[in-house]
C-alpha cells in the first residue's frame, strides 16, 4: 500500500456502492488516474479489503443493506486503520458525513448529478498522500523502540550514524559529537543514552556550557556547600550527582570556562569530584557525552580548550553532517515535521506536496539546519489555508523578525488570527460552506461559529 503519486503507476482504489451503474461510470471516468475496482455490497467490500491491498476506499454512505456505510467504515478501520476512506454522499446526508469524518473518514464527495473527475482525483490524491505521510511518521516512531526515532533520514550518512550509535551506546566510553548548529547533537546524545547498557540507565542530564561564568559553571557541574561563595546560602546538588549511573551531556563544551576545565579533567581521570566549598570526595560513575559546533582543533590551538581534556572526552568521535550534505533526507524529515507540528498547531491531516518538498530540497540550509527547516515548516503551516502545503507556502528565505519586532501581544494576535482564518477556511471547504456541519466538526455552537466568521470577515457563501 501507499502508492507513490509521483510515479506513473495508478493508485489502487476500491469503490463500494450499491448503485453499481453509477459506480462503474465514475470508475470509467477516472480510469486515466485511478485503478478502480467496484463492488456492490458491504460483504464484498470487506472481503476485498482483507484479500487485496488498496490505496484508497471510496465508500457510499447510504448502502441499502443490513450494514450502513458508516458501519462498514468502522470495520475497515478495524482491519487497517491507515487505509484512507472517502465517503460518497448525497447533499441531504450531511449529519452522517460529520459522523463518518469523526469515525475516521478522510473526506467526502457529494454525488448530486455526479461529481467531477477533477474533484474525485484531487480528493483521492490528498487522501493517499495524507496516509503516506502518516505511515512515514509511524515507521519512524517505531524504529528502534523510539530510541533513534528523532534522528530522521535514510541517506547512507544517517544509516551509518545510526549504526555508530548502536555500536557505541552499550560501551563504557566517552563520546564527543561535533557538527553545525541545528544538526541534532542532543538527539544523538539522547539516543546513545537510551541504548546504553542496563547499568547506564540512570538520568540523562544536560548542561549548556556556553555563556556562564566559572563560578556558575563549577556550581552547576559539581554542586556547592553553604558559604562556598557569597550567594551560596544552602547546599546544592550538582549535575554530576544527578547523572549518577546515567549520562551527563555537556553541550557546547568548548565554551566551558578555562578555570573549570582542570576540575572536569580530574573528574574524568579519577571518577571523583568535590562540591565547591567541600572536601568530601563523591564518586562519578556516569558516561560523559560532549558536543560542540566549533572547530575544536582551532580552539585548542588558541588555548581556549585543554588538549588533554579533549583527548579524555573524545574516546569515540561522532560527526553530524549538515543538512545540505544529505538533501535526500529532506523529504522524509519535512513530512515528519509537518505531521508533528501540524498536530501541535491544530492542523492534523495537513499534507505537503512534491513541489513544496522540491523547494525545500533546493535551499542550502546554511544557518541552523533542521531547526531552520522546522521554522520553514511552521511558517508554511501558517500560510497554508488548504489541505496541502504547496511550493508557494515556502518562504524563499528563512523567517526573520524585523529589526523592530512587534510587541508580544501584537505578534500573538496576528498569529492567532492567521491560525483562525486557516482553520475556519479548512472547515468550510470540507463541508462545502455548510456552517452547521462545519460547526459540528469544530465542536462549536452555531452562533459562536457565525461570530468567529464575522470577526474574521469571512463569508460561508464563498466556499459553496
Amino acid at each position: 500500500m501507499g502508492a507513490d503519486l509521483t510515479k506513473d503507476a495508478r493508485p489502487r482504489v476500491l469503490m463500494v456502492d450499491d448503485e453499481t451503474n453509477f459506480a462503474e461510470d465514475i470508475a470509467a471516468l477516472v480510469s486515466e488516474h485511478l485503478n478502480c475496482t467496484v463492488v456492490g455490497d458491504p460483504g464484498s467490500g470487506m472481503r476485498a479489503v482483507k484479500e487485496r491491498s488498496y490505496d484508497l476506499v471510496l465508500l457510499d454512505i447510504d448502502l441499502q443493506s443490513n450494514m450502513s456505510g458508516i458501519d462498514l467504515l468502522k470495520e475497515i478501520k478495524k482491519q487497517d486503520s491507515g487505509l484512507p476512506v472517502v465517503m460518497l454522499t448525497k447533499l441531504t446526508e450531511m449529519s452522517h458525513v460529520v459522523e463518518s469524518i469523526r469515525g475516521g473518514a478522510f473526506y467526502y464527495v457529494t454525488k448530486g448529478t455526479g461529481p467531477s473527475v477533477h474533484e474525485i482525483v484531487h480528493i483521492a490524491k490528498l487522501a493517499i498522500e495524507d496516509a503516506r505521510n502518516r505511515r512515514a511518521v509511524e515507521l519512524i516512531d517505531a524504529e528502534m523502540g523510539d530510541a533513534l526515532a528523532a534522528i530522521v533520514g535514510e541517506s547512507p550518512t544517517i544509516r551509518k550514524l545510526k549504526r555508530e550509535i548502536e555500536r557505541v551506546a552499550p560501551m563504557d566510553v566517552a563520546v564527543f559529537i561535533s557538527g553545525e548548529s541545528g544538526t541534532g547533537k542532543e538527539l544523538v546524545a539522547k539516543a546513545i543514552h537510551a541504548l546504553s547498557s542496563k547499568e547506564r540507565r540512570g538520568r540523562f542530564v544536560a548542561v549548556n556550557c556556553a555563556g556562564i561564568t566559572a563560578t556558575i559553571a563549577e556550581s552547576t557541574l559539581f554542586g556547592h556547600e553553604p558559604g562556598a561563595f557569597t550567594d551560596a546560602k544552602r547546599q546544592r546538588i550538582g549535575k554530576m550527582e544527578y547523572a549518577k549511573g546515567g549520562t551527563l551531556f555537556l553541550d557546547e563544551v568548548v565554551d566551558m570556562p578555562g578555570d573549570v576545565q582542570p576540575k572536569l579533567l580530574r573528574t574524568v581521570q579519577d571518577h571523583e569530584f568535590e562540591r565547591m566549598g567541600g572536601n568530601q570526595a563523591h564518586t562519578f560513575d556516569g558516561r560523559i557525552v560532549s558536543a560542540t559546533n566549533q572547530d575544536i582543533e582551532k580552539s585548542i590551538a588558541e588555548g581556549r580548550f585543554r588538549e588533554e581534556l579533549y583527548f579524555r572526552l573524545n574516546q569515540y568521535p561522532i560527526h553530524l553532517p549538515p543538512l545540505r550534505d544529505r538533501k535526500e533526507d529532506i523529504p522524509l524529515i519535512a513530512r515528519y515535521l509537518v505531521q508533528k507540528q501540524a498536530r501541535k498547531m491544530g492542523r492534523g491531516g495537513l499534507g505537503i506536496s512534491q513541489g513544496a518538498l522540491d523547494t525545500l530540497a533546493e535551499r542550502d540550509w546554511k544557518r541552523n539546519n533542521v531547526r531552520e527547516l522546522l521554522n520553514a515548516i511552521i511558517g508554511a503551516i501558517i500560510r497554508c489555508d488548504g489541505d496541502t502545503i504547496q511550493a508557494q507556502h515556502i518562504n524563499s528565505e528563512p523567517f526573520q523578525f524585523p529589526a523592530y519586532p512587534p510587541t508580544y501581544e501584537a505578534a500573538s494576535r496576528d498569529a492567532r488570527e492567521q491560525f483562525q482564518r486557516a482553520y475556519f477556511s479548512h472547515l468550510l471547504r470540507m463541508t462545502g460552506g455548510n456552517v452547521k456541519a462545519a460547526a459540528d466538526l469544530a465542536g462549536i455552537q452555531g452562533p459562536a461559529f457565525h461570530r468567529h466568521l464575522r470577526n474574521l470577515g469571512m463569508d460561508a457563501d464563498d466556499f459553496r
